[in-house]
């Protein structure tokens, strides 16, 4: 029976098999996973001073050229953008 061997066990014989497979994570083991890490999937958001708030998930979407940051600035004010959005529209319009 699989519950007879570990995870680590299963992910290696299926590998020497040829057969791509990984392990199951909950959300905790996902958020420290190296290659989720390493691919920037996860990001600190900041809060109003500059300082970490908490983590979030990442772009999904890597492509050569652009950029990929590791970190999301704040969320604005609420009506904190007004005035640029409207200048923008004006200029748009």
């Amino acid at each position: 029976m699989t519950i007879d061997k570990t995870r680590a066990h299963w992910i290696a014989k299926l590998g020497a098999a040829g057969i791509p497979s990984g392990p199951i994570q909950d959300v905790a083991q996902a958020m420290r996973d190296p290659q989720i890490l390493a691919r920037n999937m996860v990001v600190d958001v900041l809060d109003r001073n500059g300082r970490p708030a908490y983590k979030a998930a990442g772009n999904p979407i890597k492509m050569t050229g652009l950029g990929d940051p590791t970190v999301r600035p704040a969320a604005p004010d609420l009506d904190g953008d007004r005035g640029e959005i409207l200048r923008w529209l004006e200029g748009k319009g």
